[in-house]
């Protein structure tokens, strides 16, 4: 008669690799890939606090204090953890654009076209030392924008879409 391998007999040849598989799958799934920063944490939450309570386009669902901001909605970070992009287009957002956003110091991306902003646009994200992209296109912003010089090397932004707003 054939022994099973499950048999009493062979349980301790089993159990030292099993033991060992369960503890790399444990530690591989209890620690983070993505985190991001307390200091990014709360940037986006005063953002989130400076949009008005029925036009945060839902994201208080997602964006709950101590949650790990990686896994927000329009939140995307780089394998480090830092916030590289703020994604949030036609989010029905109502509400200011915090200041708060300049504090992301690895944001590349940042796009909130198409929603319902108001008030200025803060000079902070004109002027990162980060962004390379920045959309803030069909909203109700206003305000006077600086001047910008193209030629100043110090400025990464490639990118920006202040169209259909009041700026002057």
């Amino acid at each position: 008669m054939q022994e099973l391998p499950f048999s009493p007999r062979n349980r301790e040849s089993l159990s030292m690799p099993f033991l060992g598989l369960a503890a790399l799958l444990l530690l591989f799934f209890a620690s983070p890939t993505n985190s991001c920063t307390e200091q990014e944490n709360n940037s986006l939450i005063n953002f989130l606090d400076g949009l008005m309570q029925d036009g945060n386009g839902g994201l208080n669902v997602s964006w709950m204090k101590g949650t790990d901001c990686c896994k927000w909605e329009g939140i995307i970070c780089s394998s480090d953890g830092t916030v590289t992009d703020v994604l949030l287009a036609s989010e029905c957002l109502k509400g200011v654009i915090s200041p708060s956003l300049g504090n992301l110091t690895g944001l590349l991306h940042l796009n909130l076209s198409q929603n319902s902003l108001e008030g200025s646009l803060p000079t902070i994200l004109v002027f990162s030392r980060s962004i390379i992209g920045l959309d803030v296109s069909f909203n109700h912003l206003k305000g006077h924008l600086q001047d910008m010089q193209s030629s100043n090397p110090s400025l990464p932004l490639q990118v920006l879409n202040i169209s259909s707003n009041s700026f002057t």
